[in-house]
C-alpha cells in the first residue's frame, strides 16, 4: 500500500503552526476549547440530579480554568527562563566556537543550557538550518519540557486550591440557574419535589466539599 505524503501546502501551514505557536498558545487554545464544550455537556446532563449536575458544571469551569491558566504562566515563564540561559550566539561566536571545538563556550549564564555545538553545527551542516531558528526551537522544546516537570508539582500545589476556591464560588450560580430553569418549565426535581424556590444564599455541603477536592485533584 503506498501512502501518499500530505501536500506541500499542509507541510507549511504545519511547520507555521509548529514555529508560531508554542506550548503556551497550544495550552490556551485546549483551555478554550474545553471552557466552551465542557460545561455546557455537564450542565445538559439531564440523567443526574439537579444539583450533581450544579456542582459537576461548576467543577469542570474551575477546573478547565486553573489548569489553563497555571499552565499557560508556568509553560511561559519557563521558555522565558530558557531565554537567559541559552541565547543565541552570532554567527562569528558560533564559528569560532565550532573551530575550537568548544562543547558550550565559556562558563557562563547565557549559555549555562544551551545545546551543543556538535548538534548544531551537524544540524547546519546536514539540514540547512539557521542559527536562530535551531537556538528558538530548542528554547521552544527545552522550556516546555521544563515547564511539563514543574506543572507535575503546581497540579497539586496550585491547580486544586483554584479549582476549589472557584467552585465554591460558582455551585450557588448554577443551583440557582438550574432552579430558574426548572421555574420557568414547571418542571419538578428528579426527586419528585416541586423545583425549589431560588435561595438567597446556598451553603456548600460536606458532600459538595468531598467532591470539589476530589475533583480538582484528579484533574
Amino acid at each position: 500500500m503506498n501512502i501518499k505524503p500530505f501536500s506541500e501546502s499542509i507541510q507549511n501551514a504545519a511547520g507555521w503552526i509548529g514555529r508560531k505557536l508554542s506550548s503556551p498558545h497550544q495550552r490556551a487554545l485546549q483551555g478554550v476549547a474545553a471552557l466552551a464544550i465542557q460545561p455546557i455537556i455537564e450542565y445538559k446532563n439531564k440523567d443526574i440530579d439537579d444539583d450533581t449536575r450544579a456542582v459537576a458544571t461548576a467543577r469542570i469551569i474551575g477546573k478547565v480554568f486553573s489548569g489553563a491558566l497555571v499552565g499557560i504562566i508556568v509553560r511561559g515563564l519557563c521558555i522565558a527562563l530558557m531565554g537567559k540561559v541559552a541565547k543565541t550566539p552570532s554567527a562569528e561566536e558560533f564559528a569560532k566556537l565550532a573551530q575550537e571545538g568548544a562543547t558550550k563556550g565559556k562558563k557562563a549564564l547565557s549559555n549555562l543550557l544551551s545545546p551543543s555545538v556538535k548538534t548544531v553545527k551537524r544540524l547546519i551542516d546536514e539540514q540547512g538550518k539557521i542559527l536562530p531558528d535551531i537556538y528558538d526551537d530548542y528554547r521552544k522544546g527545552m522550556g516546555t519540557l521544563i515547564g511539563t516537570l514543574v506543572g507535575m508539582y503546581t497540579n497539586f500545589s496550585v491547580d486544586v486550591p483554584i479549582t476549589e476556591y472557584m467552585t465554591e464560588k460558582l455551585i450557588p450560580v448554577f443551583r440557582n440557574k438550574i432552579a430558574e430553569d426548572n421555574k420557568k418549565a414547571g418542571k419538578v426535581s428528579m426527586q419528585g419535589s416541586p423545583a425549589p424556590a431560588i435561595p438567597k444564599k446556598v451553603d456548600i455541603t460536606p458532600i459538595d466539599s468531598y467532591l470539589i477536592k476530589a475533583g480538582g485533584a484528579n484533574g
